[in-house]
């Protein structure tokens, strides 16, 4: 179970390439999901609207003699029945401070609206054999002397909340992950389980990818590969070049 990438992209250049476009339709099927670039609507329901929520943010911060700056762009990475995997960037300034970000993967559920954990999708045990092997899990884990911790360490959520309390600033989510494909190799599939850690000392945070090859639960292997929609690559993002 090997480490994919540690992804770092530049960030004033993602974000000029996402809002130099227009709100154009990237993607539409039949169960009503019309993916914009800057709005994802299902079922005639908005899910989120990154123009919108850009112009609340400027106007709740307004402040005399201070600028307000609200960058942010949602990209979609994975479709698999109602499983939709998205890429999230905030760029803020405001309150005269510095420029600063957030970034995220977040896999929901369209039907729900619900975060879905990678635990609720692959069988646990592959997930916490992957993770306990991965290249960089090892070598935080070796250079920090958490051998000890990791191998007594079990549970998908456990594991995180480890990885999350070291030092480096780390922050894995369980709902933050993509399908890299939908063939099936050994009765595996390709993940990347993405994280954000600190540029150095700046206020920018940078995606963190492990990339885990991981057993599907049998509900969700019976939509592998029939209802995969896409996966990640098919649009631009910030986690391939």
């Amino acid at each position: 179970m090997k480490r994919i990438a540690i992804t770092v992209f530049l960030i004033t250049a993602i974000v000029n390439l996402a809002f130099s476009q227009k709100d154009s339709l990237l993607y539409k099927n039949k169960e009503d999901l019309m993916i914009y670039t800057f709005k994802v609507l299902y079922k005639e329901k908005e899910i989120y609207n990154s123009e919108s929520e850009s112009t609340e943010f400027i106007k709740k911060e307004k402040i005399d003699g201070c600028k307000v700056i609200a960058d942010i762009y949602i990209n979609p990475l994975s479709l698999i029945d109602h499983y939709y995997s998205y890429e999230y960037f905030f760029g803020s300034e405001f309150a005269c401070g510095r420029y600063r970000n957030d970034i995220k993967v977040e896999t929901i559920n369209l039907q729900t609206l619900e975060k879905v954990s990678l635990s609720d999708l692959f069988t646990e045990e592959p997930i916490v054999n992957a993770l306990k092997n991965d290249d960089w899990v090892l070598k935080i884990v070796k250079e920090l002397s958490l051998e000890n911790k990791l191998d007594s360490v079990n549970p998908f959520n456990e594991i995180l909340q480890l990885l999350n309390d070291l030092e480096y600033g780390v922050q894995f989510y369980t709902s933050s992950f993509t399908i890299v494909d939908n063939t099936i190799k050994d009765s595996k599939i390709g993940v990347r389980l993405v994280g954000s850690q600190p540029l150095s000392v700046s206020y920018h945070l940078r995606h963190l990818q492990l990339g885990l090859m991981l057993v599907p639960k049998q509900d969700f292997k019976k939509v592998l590969p029939a209802k995969t929609k896409f996966v990640l690559g098919e649009f631009k993002n910030g986690l391939i070049n």
